[in-house]
Parts: C-alpha cells; sequence; structure tokens
C-alpha cells in the first residue's frame, strides 16, 4: 500500500483530518470528468475544522443528483420515512453557518420543506480549473459555490467545495447510489405531468383528426379542399405515429367527451364565422400549445425523447403551414404538410 492509499483510506475511515493533509489527497487524485459524474451519489463530510463541519449529518443531506451537464440537483435530503428523497433549493440555505449543527436543525429543514423543497435543476457541471488543473465542477445557480471532483476509484470521489469569502475550501465525499430504491419526488412529479401532458396531446390529436375531418367534408371553395385533405392526411399520419407510444404508456386514442365536443364546436364555428378568423385563431391557440408540448418533452422519459422531440417538431410545422394558409397559399401549406410526413415517415 502506498502512503498516499494510506492517507486516503484513513480519511475515509476517520472521516476527519487536517485541511493540509485534505489537500494533498485532493491534489494526489484523478481529475473526475462531466460523464463519470452522472448519476445518484450520497455523501458525507470530511471534518476539517471548517466552519462547516457538523452541518450535513443532522440536517438530513442525502448527497447530489446529476441527470446531465444542465440539470443538477446539488442538495438531496432524506423525506422524515428515510425511504424517499427530495431536491432542496440552495437559495434558501444560509451560508454563514450560525445555525444549530444538532437534530434540530434536520427538524426545522423538515418543517420547511414546503418552501425550500424544488423539483427544478439549480446547479450545473462543468470542467472548470482549480488548484492548477481543471477536473468536472458543480457550479450553484444561486450561490457563490463550486464543488470541485477528483477520482478515489470508479465509485467514489472527493469533492472540495470553493465557497467565495472562505479562504479554505470544506471537504466531502461521494459514493456512487444509482441502485438503491428510494421514491425521488422530482422523478414522481416529472412522471405525473408527462403523463397529464402526453394525455392530453393524444386526445388534441383526438379532436383535431374529428375536426380536420368534419371541415373537408363540408368544404366547398377549392383551396379549402386542398388545405383540409391536407390536413387529415397529416392528422392520420400522427395517429399512426403516436400508436406505440399510446400504447406503450397505457393512452386510448380515441377521441374522450371533451375532444368531440371540441370537434363539434369547430365544425359549428366553420360554418358561422370567417375562414380567415378561424384560421388566425387556430395559429394562435397552435403557438401557445407549443409552449405546452416543450414542457411535455423536457419531462418525457430519456428512451423516448427522440419521438418526443418529432412531436414538438410537428407542431411547428402546423404553425408554418397555418401562416401560410393565412396567406392563402393553400397548396404551399399542403405540400409542407406533405413533405414533413414524408421525410419522417421512417422516424
Amino acid at each position: 500500500m502506498t502512503t498516499n492509499q494510506a492517507a486516503i483510506d484513513k480519511i475515509l475511515t476517520d472521516k476527519k483530518t487536517t485541511t493540509e493533509e485534505a489537500l494533498v489527497v485532493f491534489d494526489s487524485l484523478p481529475a473526475a470528468s462531466l460523464e463519470f459524474m452522472k448519476g445518484r451519489w450520497s455523501g458525507f463530510e470530511i471534518e476539517t475544522g471548517h466552519p462547516m463541519d457538523g452541518l450535513l449529518t443532522p440536517s438530513g443531506w442525502y448527497g447530489k443528483l446529476f441527470l446531465s451537464n444542465e440539470d443538477v440537483h446539488p442538495l438531496m435530503f432524506f423525506g422524515s420515512d428515510q425511504k424517499e428523497l427530495y431536491s432542496v433549493n440552495p437559495k434558501f440555505i444560509p451560508t454563514s453557518f450560525q445555525i444549530p449543527k444538532t437534530e434540530l436543525l434536520g427538524t426545522l429543514l423538515g418543517m420547511a420543506r414546503v418552501v425550500l423543497e424544488t423539483n427544478e435543476s439549480k446547479a450545473r457541471l462543468r470542467n472548470v480549473e482549480y488548484r492548477g488543473r481543471v477536473s468536472a465542477t458543480m457550479v450553484y445557480d444561486e450561490k457563490p459555490v463550486n464543488d470541485i471532483f477528483v477520482k478515489i476509484d470508479d465509485n467514489r470521489v472527493m469533492g472540495a467545495m470553493d465557497l467565495k469569502g472562505q479562504p479554505l475550501p470544506y471537504f466531502f465525499v461521494l459514493e456512487r447510489d444509482d441502485d438503491s430504491e428510494y421514491e425521488i419526488s422530482i422523478f414522481k412529479e416529472a412522471d405525473d405531468k408527462f403523463k397529464e401532458l402526453f394525455e392530453m396531446e393524444i386526445q388534441n390529436r383526438a379532436f383535431a383528426l374529428r375536426g380536420a375531418q368534419g371541415m373537408a367534408d363540408s368544404a366547398s371553395r377549392e383551396g379549402d379542399k386542398i388545405f383540409l385533405s391536407a390536413w387529415v392526411e397529416w392528422e392520420r399520419f400522427l395517429r399512426d405515429k403516436y400508436a406505440p407510444y399510446a400504447h406503450k404508456y397505457g393512452f386510448s386514442q380515441e377521441p374522450q367527451t371533451m375532444a368531440k365536443l371540441q370537434a363539434g364546436f369547430g365544425r359549428l364555428a366553420h360554418g358561422v364565422l370567417p375562414t380567415d378568423m378561424i384560421d388566425r385563431f387556430m395559429l394562435d391557440e397552435t403557438i401557445a400549445y407549443t409552449e405546452k408540448l416543450r414542457d411535455l418533452e423536457r419531462v418525457a422519459p430519456q428512451e423516448d425523447q427522440a419521438f418526443f422531440s418529432f412531436v414538438v417538431k410537428q407542431e411547428e410545422e402546423q404553425i408554418e403551414a397555418l401562416r401560410l394558409r393565412i396567406a392563402d397559399k393553400n397548396q404551399e401549406a399542403a405540400d409542407l404538410l406533405r413533405k414533413f410526413m414524408a421525410d419522417s415517415a421512417d422516424m
């Protein structure tokens, strides 16, 4: 065993050392890469006499969650039953350290969970130079804090918290913990939101197909026939594209009551209101609706990201087609829709 390995093992066992020895060990370990840091990590502190010593354990802190370079949850805490993890917004955590380092701290944080909890990313991963070399670093969004990571082995890293105003770093260790079975509140929230938005979109497509077919059947003007026939083809194409994903997530593509009512009102409006008024209303609604689909893409399961990117893209194509139709370029609008269908057939 090398002297350096002995020093590392002693720190990991004792969970305490001097700042000088911690820096020697930190500088001797290899830099961590951004990709290496992806995943969930539990943690513990290394006491060195830093003002933060003794803060993490009584607070109920679990560790950190790195979903991507842009999506990082720096403060994951245990729920009251120790079976759940939730993310805390660092913005509300003081850095003065004049707070109790006893079980009272955990009690207070638990009581304040409704205020402290967040489902939003509050940090990023970047390569940052620290002490003369570049290593994976967690950069807080709203705190003057960087956590720099170096590799102990394939499943552990040593972290140095560099806090503005503190001349010496605060040290901690993270251990990879991707397989422990915790209920993670941010995932549950995202899953609920995903299901809500995807069911909404499936029913929107059912309404759109029903509405487009009704308007196409009653169209008399040649330009309307050209555009609406392409729109019906479009919605049938999307229905087939959506089918395997609707089945995968347990949603019916049959129009429910609201979709039927919307389609009925649409046909009624088409027979009463001026066509250009309806088209402009549809354009405005589609532009606004696209933001909901971008939200859907953000919370969709990673394994199906390509499909949900397609969902956003098809809505953007509809916006362009509607703009052409409003300009009375019905054939160009129809051609745009059919070209997108042809280009996307094998996706």
